[in-house]
């Protein structure tokens, strides 16, 4: 079972309504190269380091 139903506000409704940008586009390789910067500054990795973002539910953790 999952856990719903739950209610959204209006301003993340309207975040979800606009398009998606895609995964080759500049701009998600620019904040994507951002957010990989940000998970070194959280686990302490060096500069150098080449963190893996998996994609998953939260109970995907589980399996690694």
């Amino acid at each position: 079972m999952i856990p719903g139903p739950i209610e959204f506000s209006e301003a993340v409704l309207a975040v979800l309504a606009e398009p998606t940008m895609s995964h080759v586009s500049p701009e998600f390789i620019e904040i994507f190269g951002s957010t990989l910067g940000r998970v070194r500054q959280v686990f302490l990795a060096s500069k150098d380091s080449q963190p893996f973002v998996i994609a998953g539910s939260g109970t995907s953790v589980r399996s690694l």
